[in-house]
């Protein structure tokens, strides 16, 4: 064998020890990469886990909150329905009494209006009835004035 021959060999042996050196150095790196990786990823599965069910916890609390604002909203939708309805008779009692009471105005009104007018026509009838007794009088006092 020449020297070169020898040469690469030696080359070629020291270069396969660095070579394996360096994967056992990678491997190592890698596992431990690897395991801190790992370690970290529980350790975010572990926060995620950790979140989804104070996540959850708080949705269910949401929604029994939610639920009994709802509820209690429904209560007093009911409660003012009831009232309105309330409010609603009332108020058609209120405009029937409006009415009727309107009606025995005009009633009344007619009635006064009715009342004057008769009033005033016996009035002028007993005028005219005095002073037509009281007339011949003054056509006799009258007469004699002109004597």
């Amino acid at each position: 064998m020449s020297i070169e021959e020898q040469i690469k060999t030696l080359v070629k042996q020291e270069l396969e020890v660095s070579l394996v050196e360096i994967e056992e150095s990678l491997k190592t790196s890698f596992r431990r990469e690897n395991s801190n990786m790992k370690e970290d990823l529980e350790a975010l599965v572990a926060q995620i886990g950790g979140l989804d069910a104070s996540l959850k916890d708080g949705i269910k609390t949401l929604s029994a909150q939610t639920k009994k604002e709802n509820i209690k909203v429904k209560e007093d939708i009911v409660a003012l329905t009831g009232q309105l309805a309330s409010l609603n008779e009332t108020l058609m009692g209120l405009t029937g009494t409006m009415e009727t009471l309107e009606e025995e105005l005009n009633n009344r009104w007619s009635l006064v209006v009715k009342l004057r007018k008769y009033t005033l026509d016996q009035l002028m009838s007993e005028y005219k009835r005095l002073t037509g007794t009281t007339r011949p009088e003054q056509e006799v006092t009258d007469e004699h004035a002109e004597i």
